[in-house]
């Protein structure tokens, strides 16, 4: 049987035992504080009342819920935009554009701007029936937000929910 006394440990090893444990205690805070800190989101613009979030990556999107997600729009950009916006009307509810205002059930969500801020003309999307299985209508509280009022029903597959913290 071999035993080791604290003794027999030169300064040497002993130096480069503290060095390296150091090394991976920090290795080790630096992967969980980056897994953590990739899940805050902070809010840019007007579209919703909160600024700071934190992302919950696989759970289920659903109404009243808050989310993030990844659309591509001419009026918005030549690449794709990373939107924060509101579950409003969900898969098997009713959506339909009325004299001007979009209505989720019967029950008036919001009316929609025929012109960007820059002055280019927007087309509001013509809402019409439920709305099916995985699909969704995202709003942001802005009355200038440009959402599903423009953009249309967007996948739920491709959104990732989020928490307002403040």
């Amino acid at each position: 049987m071999i035993s080791l006394k604290l003794s027999d440990i030169s300064d040497q090893d002993a130096y480069w035992f503290v060095f390296f444990s150091r090394l991976l205690v920090l290795i080790a805070l630096f992967v969980l504080i980056s897994a953590v800190m990739s899940r805050f989101v902070i809010a840019k613009g007007e579209s919703v009342p909160y600024t700071l979030f934190f992302s919950f990556p696989g759970e289920k999107p659903a109404l009243g819920d808050y989310v993030r997600v990844q659309v591509f729009s001419p009026i918005l950009s030549n690449e794709p935009s990373l939107l924060t916006k509101q579950i409003t009307c969900d898969s098997g509810q009713s959506i339909v554009l009325t004299g001007g205002v979009f209505e989720c059930d019967g029950q008036p969500l919001c009316s929609f701007v025929t012109k960007t801020r820059d002055g280019r003309p927007l087309q509001p999307w013509l809402a019409a029936g439920e709305i099916p299985e995985g699909l969704a209508f995202i709003m942001g509280s802005h009355e200038r937000s440009f959402d599903s009022r423009y953009l249309g029903l967007v996948e739920k597959k491709d959104m990732t929910v989020i928490r307002a913290l403040f």
